[in-house]
């Protein structure tokens, strides 16, 4: 038996198998599922450690398992990167500014999805046919720089800002991270955004991501929000989360972009947004309550 779980994607799978036939799921298995993608060891090991907490399968049960799974995993796009490519995908971008890329998080401009994403949102979100992986390099027109001025509410932290002269409608970049339906959202990350097209899932770059995750929310700047999030499909076919310049006179080089995290994300962490707001667009003053994206 492999010394370690397999993947989510295979774990997830083998979970909606499971639970659609009414067998019990061994509580591995639903750990497995649950966790951020790692390296498989193996289509034939994953199958064998599945198989091996499943004793009470008949043969036709564990054949049509592995068949269930095979299946299913095909469409999972995973960003797992290979040897090949690693060094670039995990280290971060250079280019993105001065400032290191957190130790902690995987750099990448691929979406990872979640295990238990069930197949058909796949088909409907997901890539379609040839599924090549996405530039590793960094986005030219953003540079990742740490906050020096001390009335921001994120002074000393991170954030993003336009490399480059930006006009109204442009897109900047995409919003990157795992995808996970929005009942399995970690409520204990900041950097989760609401994704689908109906707003069933959830796209959270706290583990993995790309520049983006560094965009600070307009409240208690004294600023006003400059870009916006917009879905978009992308010429594979995959949705994505895209960031765009929504100020009428677009954005200047060297300005800091700006988004709304929404009034329900500030409620769920500050409470009352009455009290919580103290500086409007326009204003100046001190440093306000707002935090930023990551500290360095």
């Amino acid at each position: 038996m492999p010394d370690r779980a397999p993947s989510p994607a295979y774990a997830g799978a083998a979970v909606g198998w499971l639970t659609k036939r009414r067998f019990a799921v061994p509580p591995a298995v639903e750990a497995a599922a649950a966790q951020a993608v790692l390296p498989a060891a193996g289509q034939a090991d994953e199958m064998q450690w599945l198989l091996s907490l499943l004793p009470g399968l008949k043969e036709r049960e564990r054949r049509a398992l592995a068949r269930h799974v095979e299946k299913s995993t095909r469409a999972v796009v995973s960003c797992v990167p290979d040897a090949a490519s690693s060094a670039s995908e995990t280290e971060g971008p250079a280019a993105a500014g001065s400032l290191s890329w957190p130790d902690d998080v995987a750099f990448s401009n691929d979406y990872e999805w979640d295990g238990r994403v069930p197949p058909a949102v796949l088909e409907r979100y997901g890539r379609r046919g040839v599924r090549r992986r996405r530039r590793a390099g960094p986005c030219t027109r953003v540079e990742v720089r740490k906050i020096d001025d001390e009335s921001h509410p994120a002074h000393g932290e991170r954030g993003l800002f336009a490399a480059v002269a930006l006009p109204c409608g442009a897109r900047v970049l995409d919003y990157v991270g795992c995808v996970s339906l929005g009942e399995h959202e970690d409520r204990s990350s900041d950097y989760v955004s609401e994704f689908g097209e109906e707003g069933e899932l959830c796209l959270d770059a706290r583990r993995v991501g790309n520049e983006a995750r560094f965009v600070n929310d307009f409240r208690n700047t004294g600023r006003r929000q400059n870009v916006e999030f917009r879905l978009r499909r992308a010429s594979d076919g995959e949705l994505r989360q895209g960031v765009y310049v929504c100020a009428r006179n677009g954005v200047a080089a060297g300005e800091e972009l700006l988004i709304s995290y929404g009034k329900s994300y500030w409620r769920a962490r500050v409470g009352d947004l009455d009290a919580f707001i103290t500086r409007l667009p326009g204003e100046s003053g001190g440093a306000g309550a707002v935090r930023g994206r990551d500290s360095l």
